[in-house]
């Protein structure tokens, strides 16, 4: 178990925030880890005969490696391009990731928005006691689920919580990017939304709630684009919506369009909002059916 000392600087600088290719990654662990949900199990015997000959080396040379390239961990949407590691590994996630990518992408988002939202309304630590049972804050420490038994001072270096969904247990890393990052697993797996009702997507449709949980720390169309696997045209249109319905605000700076959401809008992807947006959800609903 890993169990991180916090300062009062550190908590100053916890933050969350998404790194999509840290998937490609942690899927390449998962091939050869037992199957940990019925998704795992189905995405592995479906990725393993799909693996193109191309990426099959850098594959094998990859999960042996002890620990993700820090490239991974960088705030950009996308892999780097260069070179033949990263054009194998292109090769790899389309092959074996494309058909979930943009659900996997989805279902981290909504993550961000989870704990950014918790980090907002009720502070730090409540943000740090919402990161799931592998991950949990014990008083004066948070402590994670892991191989390793250590002690981490952070020193006032903060933390970087990133969610993951192929990687099903925490995993950490300090070397070689600015901040220490700590990812967290989130559900069981993407499908989970499929037998677990989300009310916010009840609510707005799935594309328009992935959309307004997007902007929970404020982002540009393509950004919110490339997060959640759909155009940025789609994107621009279901801002509209909820621009119209006073969920999302958005601002205009030279040529760059920001999209960040109204008090209303953060009211709905707040923790504790769950309960009024269900039952919400629940009376138009009942509406529905009985005027059908």
């Amino acid at each position: 178990m890993l169990r991180f000392r916090f300062s009062m600087a550190d908590l100053g600088r916890v933050v969350v925030s998404d790194a999509p290719a840290i998937e490609v990654a942690a899927s390449l662990d998962a091939l050869g880890d037992a199957p940990r949900s019925v998704f795992m199990e189905r995405w592995r015997t479906h990725a393993l005969p799909r693996i193109p000959p191309s990426a099959r080396r850098v594959v094998s040379v990859l999960r042996a490696l002890p620990r993700t390239p820090p490239e991974i961990l960088t705030d950009g949407c996308a892999l780097p391009t260069e070179g033949p590691l990263w054009t194998a590994l292109h090769a790899y996630r389309d092959a074996c990731l494309g058909d979930v990518w943009q659900r996997v992408q989805a279902e981290k988002t909504r993550a961000v928005a989870t704990v950014t939202g918790a980090l907002i309304a009720h502070g730090v630590l409540a943000a740090l006691g919402s990161l799931g049972p592998s991950v949990r804050w014990r008083g004066d420490h948070l402590e994670a689920d892991h191989p390793k038994d250590a002690d981490i001072d952070l020193a006032g270096r903060g933390l970087r919580l990133v969610p993951s969904v192929f990687w099903q247990t925490p995993q950490y890393t300090e070397h070689g990017i600015d901040r220490p990052t700590l990812t967290f697993p989130v559900g069981a797996a993407p499908g989970r939304a499929d037998t677990v009702a989300d009310p916010l997507v009840t609510l707005l449709g799935r594309t328009r709630a992935d959309v307004l949980r997007a902007t929970v720390t404020g982002a540009g169309t393509g950004e919110i684009a490339r997060r959640i696997g759909v155009s940025a045209a789609s994107v621009s249109e279901h801002a509209t919506a909820l621009r119209q319905a006073g969920l999302l605000h958005t601002a205009r700076t030279g040529r760059e369009v920001r999209h960040s959401p109204t008090p209303l809008g953060r009211r709905l992807i707040t923790p504790g909002s769950i309960a009024p947006v269900s039952a919400l959800a629940e009376k138009l609903a009942t509406e529905a059916a009985g005027t059908a």
